[in-house]
């Protein structure tokens, strides 16, 4: 994602100013961490699916379940 191209709610108010005096190595980071966990926590793993993905709603209900855990539990939760 383009950080020119993010809608500037998706970086709350207080960002936006930052977004175009050279904030942009932080918000990159903080992307890359948010990809990177949700790579290692629910694409490589089988804790939010069973078996190997077979199809596309397969990866959206996996995505679902880990965004909910990672929004309303990942801090107190482990994996596995």
């Amino acid at each position: 994602m383009n950080l020119d191209d993010a809608p500037l709610w998706l970086f709350g108010d207080q960002l936006g100013p930052h977004l175009h005096s050279g904030g942009y190595r932080s918000i990159n980071a903080l992307m890359e961490t948010i990809n990177g966990l949700y790579k290692a926590e629910c694409i490589r793993t089988t804790v939010f699916h069973d078996g190997p993905y077979k199809t596309i709603a397969d990866v959206e209900y996996a995505t679902a379940g880990w965004v909910d855990w990672s929004t309303k539990g990942a801090s107190t939760a482990r994996l596995a």
